[in-house]
């Protein structure tokens, strides 16, 4: 009988991030660059360290009530499939009077996954497609009193097939 001494692992993490708002543009351009790296420094593998990288681009154009947002990004990993992401959204944002906000927007994210035979994934499971709709109205009740109706769809289909819908109220 071997008993498996527990292991020690050290866990080092990357953040970097970057804007970019043209001055005479309503455009912002942004990057972001993460890293996660766990390494074994005593005992058993546990067989669940993981290396993971990102790189996100994007750009958001800000035309008034209405922004723009366009992104780009780059996954990798070892225990899950890689991934290439690609990401749309509008808000339009309105406010009417001095008590009244209007918020409404659209989404879509396709999810491309790499290798997705070495990881034991069925066809069909390769990609994940997203659609999504929101829409809000805040009131200003008094000074400090917010009251908040907020009402948001999300549909998905390939390796995540579902459909949520979301209604809500906050005071």
């Amino acid at each position: 009988v071997r008993v498996a001494r527990a292991g020690a692992f050290e866990t080092d993490r990357v953040s970097w991030s970057h804007r970019l708002q043209l001055e005479r543009l309503p455009l912002a351009l942004y990057f972001n660059y993460r890293r996660r790296d766990q390494r074994l420094t005593s005992g058993d593998d546990p067989g669940n360290l993981e290396l993971q990288q990102s790189w996100l681009a994007g750009a958001e154009l800000n035309l008034g009530d209405l922004v723009l947002t366009a992104e780009h990004e780059q996954f990798d990993q070892q225990l899950s499939p890689p991934s290439t992401t690609n990401r749309a959204s509008a808000t339009y944002v309105h406010s009417v009077g001095s008590d009244l906000v209007l918020t409404a927007g659209a989404s879509y994210q396709t999810i491309k996954y790499d290798n997705v035979l070495a990881f034991g994934l069925e066809p069909g499971d390769e990609s994940l497609d997203t659609y999504g709709a929101h829409a809000s109205a805040t009131s200003t009740l008094r000074d400090n009193l917010l009251f908040r109706l907020d009402c948001t769809y999300l549909t998905s289909s390939g390796r995540q097939n579902d459909t949520r819908g979301r209604i809500g109220a906050s005071v």
